[in-house]
């Protein structure tokens, strides 16, 4: 791993300079981390103009918690578990008590069981 230092516009692709003088051309570049404290330099943009109070935003721990089952559509307003999408984004409010839903592909097997056999897939919630 390698700290990228700056990301710049280049043609339809995307220039990232790296801390150990690399540069690399992608189609796309997402950025996983705080943007306001990370920093790596972009082009000009609103990001440029932020002030320092935004930098001193607080942190916090985040618990993920995963459930083998079902979603209940009527909770979402549906009928059908089909009807509801495989992730679900909501902002952070107290009403609401979750602020992502994710499905994620799992397999059960039954308990020292060969793998090939008896095996489902069921759905898994994070």
């Amino acid at each position: 791993n390698t700290a990228v230092v700056s990301v710049q516009p280049l043609g339809k692709k995307w220039q990232v300079r790296t801390a150990d003088g690399g540069l690399h051309s992608y189609d796309a570049v997402i950025i996983a981390t705080p943007l306001v404290s990370s920093g790596i330099a972009l082009p000009d943009t609103t990001y440029a103009k932020w002030t320092r109070p935004l930098l001193d935003l607080p942190m916090w721990v985040t618990h993920a918690t995963f459930v083998q089952g079902r979603l209940r559509p009527s909770y979402f307003q549906r009928t059908t578990t089909d009807e509801l999408p495989r992730t679900i984004l909501t902002m952070e409010q107290e009403s609401i008590p979750f602020s992502s839903i994710g499905q994620l592909p799992h397999t059960l097997c039954p308990l020292g069981g060969p793998q090939e056999s008896g095996c489902k897939t069921v759905p898994l919630y994070k």
